[in-house]
Order: structure tokens, then sequence, then C-alpha cells
């Protein structure tokens, strides 16, 4: 295992200095190198030594503080393939992508004291007017035309009975269904 590095760079330099006892001013130079590898950010630092003036120093020597190993970390040296590749990007679908040979699916809900319907799933062509759906399920509920119904889109609003199923759908569909709340009192 190797030892965490240091953030401080006063703590990345290591002096090692003997034989040049006359030597007194010295440079010091240090380079910060950082290689992004996957997740981990990696970083070193090498600190050079050189006298000043017209002494050398050969037995001045730098410190080098190398990343840990690849194999420490789990991962290959190299970074892959897969992330040189920019992250796809989903299509969003529209509404005209969920109607299928004229036709959009109808999601109905019960609220308050409504009956549930069995099936709440229907799918309705998309010429037909907000009436057509009244009816039809006027007529899965049982209910004679003088009881009461009332549908709302999404349970926010009641739309006009001669709206268009087509202009409903690309409105307010949610994952490519027209959500319809229905109730036998007024609820919303």
């Amino acid at each position: 295992m190797s030892a965490s590095l240091p953030t401080n760079p006063a703590q990345l330099t290591a002096n090692t200095a003997g034989g040049a006892q006359g030597t007194s001013e010295r440079t010091t130079t240090t380079t910060t190198t950082t290689t992004t590898t996957g997740a981990a950010t990696l970083a070193a630092t090498v600190s050079t030594q050189r006298p000043t003036g017209g002494v050398s120093d050969t037995s001045a020597t730098s410190s080098t503080l190398s990343p840990p190993e690849a194999s420490e970390l789990g991962r290959s040296a190299s970074p892959s393939s897969s992330e040189h590749r920019s992250p796809r990007k989903k299509r969003v679908r529209t509404a005209d992508d969920y109607i299928k040979n004229g036709k959009v699916i109808l999601y109905f809900k019960a609220a308050g004291s409504a009956p549930r319907l069995i099936q709440n799933k229907f799918k309705m062509s998309v010429t037909n007017t907000f009436q057509a759906v009244i009816d039809s399920l006027r007529k899965h509920l049982e209910l004679g035309s003088s009881a009461s119904l009332f549908l709302f889109i999404n349970s926010t609003f009641q739309p006009n009975p001669e709206e268009r199923i087509l202009d409903l759908f690309k409105c307010f569909q949610v994952n490519g269904r027209l959500v319809v709340n229905y109730c036998l009192d007024q609820a919303w």
C-alpha cells in the first residue's frame, strides 16, 4: 500500500544534501503534474535543487512522489475506451411516437364514489372528439344519460366535449397515455 499524497507543496519537497559544504544558496524548482485516470486524480510533485553561482553540488538529489500503482487502485493504467466516448443521450419520445394506427391509449382513473372499471386502458381513434370518450365511459359504467359524470384530464381540468382527442393527447399525454379521471360528483 502506498501512503496518501500530501497536499501541501512544502511537504512534497524532500531535500538530501551532502558533500558540498561551501554552498549556501540553492534554487528549488517545484513542478506539479496531475494525471486523471477514471474517477481518481493522482498528483506527483518533483522537486529539484540547483546550486546558485559556480559551485556544483553533485550530492543534492531530488525526491519524487509517484502516483500509486494502477494495480493498487484496481484499474488498468490506461483509461478504458468507454471513458473516451461521449455519453449516449436518450431520445425524448414525442406524442407522435405513441400514436399507432391512428389510435391512442386512454387511461381511466376513478375518483370519489365512482365505480371502478375492470379494464381501465382503452384505445381510441385520434379523430374522435372528447364527447365520444364521455359516451363510451357512460356505456362502460352503465350510466343513463341523466346521471351526472365529470371527466378531468390529469386531475386538472374538464375539456370541452368538442375538443379533439389528438389535440388533448399531444398537449397532455403522460408516458404515452392520456389520463382521464372520472367521478360522479364534482371533485376538482
